[in-house]
């Protein structure tokens, strides 16, 4: 009885210390747009969501943003409050990243709650949900890994050619592949390797063939033409997604 009751009150007091603790970063943020991973920053600060102004707003920023929510590669940074107005507070202004910071809540920016904007101005992101070019020079370049299942996969250099990048890169809206050699973009740690098959036009990497592969893995690598440019037109979203009904994604 005593070893009971001891139990039931150090999982209380265990429940009721997790619930003191503060938020993790990826906590603080979500989208809410057409995808997880595309849609109007909103930032949780004081019990309410509020959203982000669109001053400084930049592709830096949106791949920070993108990076935190376990998002592919950045595609987009919105402004203009493209999707959508948001309510209650805006929380952040003239957010500045640098593009290393893990959280958007690290980058300079205003005090919170401290605005010259309106909602009219808030801020976006377009990633992409599925594939991200890691370790590169810029977002056009770098180690390819694939989003399937639920987790991040490294993508195998076995049967890489130029369709299978020549996906990627269109993928990423960066144009088509400059070189399909493999370049030094650092090898990834900790995840499962697999190897694509591409007939070239798919829309998508994981529109490919996917195969888990166990031997040993020299990763993909894609060297694309375009860099990234800040976009504020509606280009480079698939038309189907202006008529879908807006979700919250956290």
């Amino acid at each position: 009885m005593t070893s009971i009751f001891v139990k039931d009150v150090a999982f209380l007091l265990l429940t009721g210390l997790l619930n003191l603790l503060p938020p993790t970063d990826c906590d603080k943020i979500r989208l809410v747009g057409p995808s997880r991973c595309s849609g109007r920053v909103e930032i949780f600060h004081e019990s309410s969501w509020g959203t982000v102004c669109d001053d400084h707003w930049s592709i830096t920023n949106a791949d920070v943003v993108c990076r935190e929510l376990n998002c592919g590669t950045v595609l987009e940074a919105k402004k203009s409050a493209f999707f959508g107005e948001g309510k209650n507070e805006i929380w952040l202004d003239d957010v500045q990243c640098t593009g290393s910071e893990a959280s958007i809540m690290k980058c300079p920016h205003k005090p919170i709650g401290v605005n010259n904007c309106g909602h009219g101005e808030d801020a976006g992101v377009v990633c992409a949900d599925n594939v991200r070019v890691v370790n590169g020079s810029n977002r056009c370049n770098g180690r390819v890994e694939v989003y399937q299942d639920g987790h991040w996969k490294r993508v195998c250099s076995s049967d890489w050619g130029k369709e299978e990048a020549e996906v990627v890169c269109q993928e990423i809206k960066c144009g088509t592949p400059l070189l399909t050699s493999m370049q030094n973009y650092g090898e990834a740690q900790g995840l499962q390797g697999i190897k694509t098959t591409c007939v070239g036009n798919e829309t998508s990497i994981t529109s490919c063939q996917l195969q888990e592969f166990k031997e040993s893995c020299v990763d993909a690598t894609v060297f694309c033409t375009s860099e990234y440019r800040l976009h504020n037109s509606t280009s480079l979203l698939p038309p189907s997604w202006m008529d879908k009904e807006i979700f919250v994604f956290t």
